[in-house]
């Protein structure tokens, strides 16, 4: 909010725009953003500004109490806020302004949003389908009986034959799929991947995290 409220001017981010020194809180910020720059914030995003506000100075003054299941639902709340209002009010997507160490976290909470609908990458995926994308980067092998044992072999990653992106899963050129694409091709038979999958007539394959020894040589 403060980086949108400083775009209009950098001295409307001080609470004393005389003596720049002190920063605008949430509440502040808020007003400014409504009244001098003329940013349009709907009552979704006033309801959820003022609800941050509320639990942040809880914290502050210690007046909370410990739930995890509850502060867990704000801070989804909260980052799905955050998620649309960086869209909308800077017309660029926070997945970019994430460390890739906490990708799979971010995921995750995109995976509880209340929309059924979510942009990832550029793209407007159903929620979930990030979440899958992510996982799906360590299944790197699938294994398939072989004898009394197992036999490995490696995934084929999209390499974008099809587009910057695979039109079934949006995986991006250069990833693997996420489970039970229709596009990816099963290394054991050239045929289609999925149905090797759930068929034992098939290849009788599954999905392998490779571990030394086994899918690792």
């Amino acid at each position: 909010m403060k980086h949108v409220l400083q775009q209009q001017h950098p001295i409307f981010i001080f609470e004393n725009i005389d003596n720049p020194k002190n920063t605008v809180g949430l509440t502040l910020c808020l007003e400014r953003l409504k009244s001098i720059a003329n940013v349009q914030i709907d009552e979704k995003e006033e309801r959820v500004i003022k609800r941050a506000t509320g639990q942040r100075n809880k914290i502050v003054h210690q007046e909370y109490e410990i739930n995890p299941d509850y502060y867990r639902s704000v801070f989804v709340e909260l980052f799905e806020f955050v998620h649309y209002f960086h869209a909308k009010h800077l017309d660029a997507e926070l997945h970019d302004r994430i460390d890739p160490l906490l990708w799979r976290t971010e995921a995750a909470l995109l995976a509880q949003f209340n929309a059924e609908w979510v942009t990832y990458r550029g793209r407007k995926l159903p929620r979930d389908l990030p979440f899958d994308i992510v996982v799906a980067q360590r299944y790197t092998a699938l294994r398939q009986p072989s004898g009394s044992g197992y036999r490995y072999l490696d995934r084929e990653r999209y390499l974008g034959e099809l587009g910057s992106w695979c039109p079934d899963c949006a995986v991006n050129e250069g990833e693997y799929h996420t489970g039970f694409c229709d596009i990816e091709q099963c290394p054991s038979c050239g045929g289609q991947l999925l149905m090797c999958l759930v068929s034992s007539d098939r290849c009788n394959i599954e999905y392998w995290i490779p571990t030394k020894g086994k899918g690792i040589s």
